[in-house]
């Protein structure tokens, strides 16, 4: 049977972990510069499905290596690493701008098919950048509230 010491001991071990969880979502802050810079490698993405041939793949995987050089650079300088969506919001943003990126880079790789004017991924590539600046804004946003536990 427990004391009321026990008790006691374990309400305010789970009040510091609420406190724990707020002073987290304090650190989650991301800088200026990468939402930018990820809507940069996002539109890499996207203009490579105009190469022809497999001339692509190069361009892809120096894009997913700058993902994650930025992604490291992050965790590094601000000591802090989350992975992945903490809850339904983010789950749902991050898959927004999946499928903007996955719709844009078909939208390009269908131009380059149809030997469209290449002018035109400017459209597919300008629909992603916008949607990786505000909806990431909009998922740091979302992460801070989740992981402070307000949804």
């Amino acid at each position: 049977m427990a004391s009321n010491n026990d008790s006691a001991a374990a309400r305010d071990a789970l009040s510091g972990l609420g406190d724990d969880r707020a002073r987290l979502a304090n650190r989650v802050i991301t800088p200026w510069w990468y939402h930018p810079i990820y809507a940069v490698i996002l539109v890499v993405l996207v203009c490579s499905q105009a190469l022809p041939g497999v001339w692509s793949l190069p361009v892809i995987l120096g894009a997913v290596v700058a993902l994650t050089v930025l992604r490291t650079t992050y965790d590094r300088k601000y000591g802090i690493s989350i992975d992945k969506p903490q809850g339904a919001l983010t789950r749902t943003l991050l898959a927004a701008v999946i499928v903007i990126l996955v719709a844009s880079m078909i939208a390009v790789r269908v131009m380059q098919q149809t030997a469209t004017s290449l002018w035109w991924i400017l459209v597919p590539s300008a629909v992603t950048a916008a949607a990786a600046v505000a909806l990431g804004r909009c998922y740091d946003a979302a992460l801070r509230r989740e992981l402070a536990g307000r949804t």
